[in-house]
């Protein structure tokens, strides 16, 4: 048997058997592509979605990097630290000079999502990916989605280790409207823990609550980013109009990722 004639090429093999989703690009130039908080799970999300956006060159896409902190020596233990200086105007100046191209504009905000800030810094079509670690910051911006027509959130996190908790369990949520129609319900209607969340949005000064969050473990931000990605993709895949799944729980130690429709 001629073993040549059986064997296609790597391209040839990859396009009879993997066709490649369209994308409904429209989704992403309507608005702004917004990344809000920058620690261990948008830290390792933004440079994989800047990658991912700066490849589609001929569209014109605006990203913005929202967080008000500083990276500190201390988080290079979970993260890849870019400047010891505010996180968003840190990441911005390195995708920037990584992955820059014409029409991608990276912009950075240097503030915390708060109530008062909150209706300047998301608008009408942005797509919005949420990498807090305070159910408070959460709950401002599912409250601020719920007031636009058209917006896509994406929220990720996962718990830290302490005591009963292992560190390895988290979640990713989505909540959409479209045309005012809800697609995917608020962030906080089946979690009450964002409903009525037991911690405080940071002010300008994090300084007090340093080192009050629980240690992350690197793999589980890392779940939690590729899970936020993969909804996006499904979401682009869909032109943002279709029923997906609300949320998926995930557990690394388990091996577990579960999508929930409620």
């Amino acid at each position: 048997m001629d073993m040549d004639s059986e064997i296609s090429s790597p391209e040839t093999a990859a396009s009879d058997k993997i066709p490649l989703l369209p994308l409904k690009t429209e989704l992403l130039t309507r608005g702004r592509v917004i990344v809000a908080g920058l620690g261990g799970i948008g830290s390792i999300l933004a440079p994989n979605l800047t990658l991912f956006l700066a490849s589609l060159r001929r569209l014109p896409i605006r990203i913005q990097l929202i967080d008000g902190d500083k990276y500190e020596e201390r988080n290079r233990e979970r993260m890849e630290v870019p400047a010891f200086e505010n996180k968003a105007v840190a990441l911005c100046r390195q995708l920037t000079e990584k992955f820059g191209r014409p029409k991608l504009y990276i912009r950075p905000v240097a503030q915390y999502v708060n109530v008062e800030n909150a209706s300047d810094l998301i608008q009408e079509h942005d797509v919005v990916f949420a990498c807090f670690d305070r159910h408070s910051s959460r709950k401002v911006l599912s409250d601020r989605c719920a007031e636009l027509e058209n917006i896509i959130l994406i929220s990720g996190g996962n718990d830290g280790v302490e005591e009963g908790w292992r560190g390895t369990y988290g979640n990713i949520q989505i909540f959409r409207r479209h045309v005012g129609a809800e697609l995917n319900p608020p962030l906080t209607r089946f979690h009450p823990e964002i409903q009525k969340p037991a911690d405080q949005v940071p002010v300008e000064s994090c300084a007090d609550l340093a080192g009050s969050s629980a240690p992350q473990i690197l793999f589980a931000n890392l779940a939690a980013a590729c899970a936020m990605c993969c909804a996006f993709y499904r979401i682009l895949s869909d032109e943002g109009k279709e029923r997906i799944f609300d949320e998926i729980c995930f557990d690394i130690y388990e091996g577990r990722f579960v999508p929930q429709v409620f």
